[in-house]
């Protein structure tokens, strides 16, 4: 109920995620900071898309959530059950069945610092990161360890799509740190974008 009194823009995203309107065929590692679950999830429901989700006790309840809204789920992280479900991923992914989404800085943070699971999961399939920055005119947000975002009633949310991020193949059995500074560089730049696009009228 909360959700449809949302005003949600997206911005740079043609040819991306919105493959249901024929514009693409190309899959991507969807990536975003784990405050902006909410939002985010609720308006890419039913799009086919494959997310990792926490094998610990609050991640049940995120799992029921995501099948309703129509994702394929994935348990595991950086600290339980990373390398089962990484493989899961990467046969989704192969399986060319769509996008999947990660939130890099999850599930436990250090808030907004990617993890090298991102990279690894691009390098693997193949797949570029697709940054995802969002801003939102009125939000509560959480006491947690990554300040989680609730957007409140008739909230104007902005999404925009940051510059991609190519892993190359060769390049996962090295440092990956390059590729994962590089995608907190773009999401942050995307993030300011949508941050200034705010400002104006939609």
């Amino acid at each position: 109920m909360l959700a449809a009194t949302w005003r949600i823009e997206r911005h740079g995203l043609d040819g991306h995620v919105e493959r249901a309107c024929g514009r693409s065929t190309r899959n991507y590692v969807v990536a975003f900071w784990h405050a902006s679950l909410l939002p985010l999830t609720w308006r890419h429901r039913n799009e086919g898309a494959n997310v990792l989700v926490s094998q610990h006790g609050d991640g049940e309840l995120i799992v029921r959530v995501l099948l309703r809204l129509g994702y394929r789920v994935e348990r595991g992280s950086t600290t339980r059950g990373g390398a089962k479900a990484l493989r899961g991923l990467v046969q989704f992914a192969r399986s060319r069945a769509g996008d999947f989404g990660i939130t890099p800085d999850g599930p436990k943070g250090p808030p907004r610092i990617a993890q090298p699971g991102l990279a690894f999961l691009a390098g693997v399939s193949g797949f570029p990161i697709l940054p995802l920055g969002l801003a939102c005119s009125k939000a509560w947000r959480l006491r947690s360890w990554d300040r989680f975002i609730i957007p409140k009633p008739g909230a104007r949310v902005v999404i925009v799509a940051g510059r991609t991020v190519e892993v190359p193949r060769d390049a996962i059995d090295q440092d990956l740190t390059p590729y994962l500074r590089e995608f907190e560089d773009s999401i942050a730049a995307a993030e300011r974008d949508a941050e200034r696009r705010l400002e104006t009228p939609p």
